[in-house]
């Protein structure tokens, strides 16, 4: 029984390293910064510290780990909101441009958290994309959804 499990665990490693692309610790966190690098560190050092010290709840090991995560945590947020900015500029360009594909792969991403004019449901904004284009630009070529 331990062959056999030993077997489909070097099968299925040797299929992943030859048809899953390996993509660098930060290739989808574009957005991470040397600063990121630093606030991450004088975070889990300032967390190290307090929990040698004994976890205390006030004073200046308190107060230093409690700077070290809000601040760590806000540039993480700020990255994050540059990110899903920049995906929402990019769709908007790829509608201008009347880029079916640019705008269908932007879509996708940014539909995961998307609202617009306060509605969530994709149909109901695919839909307002479609009246405002129709509208507003003419002759307006709008990618059709694909389902797979």
């Amino acid at each position: 029984m331990d062959n056999l499990y030993q077997d489909i665990v070097n099968i299925l490693v040797a299929g992943a390293n030859l048809f899953v692309p390996v993509r660098h610790k930060r290739f989808f966190k574009f957005w991470w910064d040397e600063e990121l690098d630093i606030l991450k560190e004088a975070a889990v050092d300032s967390h190290r510290l307090w929990k040698a010290s004994g976890k205390p709840r006030y004073g200046p090991i308190f107060h230093r780990i409690q700077q070290a995560r809000l601040q760590y945590r806000k540039r993480i947020r700020e990255g994050k909101r540059f990110n899903d900015e920049m995906y929402t500029n990019e769709l908007h360009d790829a509608l201008l441009r009347k880029d079916g594909p640019g705008f269908s792969k932007c879509w996708r991403y940014v539909n995961k958290s998307v609202e617009v004019d306060g509605c969530v449901d994709p149909d109901i904004i695919a839909d307002k994309f479609a009246t405002y284009f129709t509208t507003h630009v003419t002759h307006a070529v709008l990618p059709t959804r694909q389902i797979y």
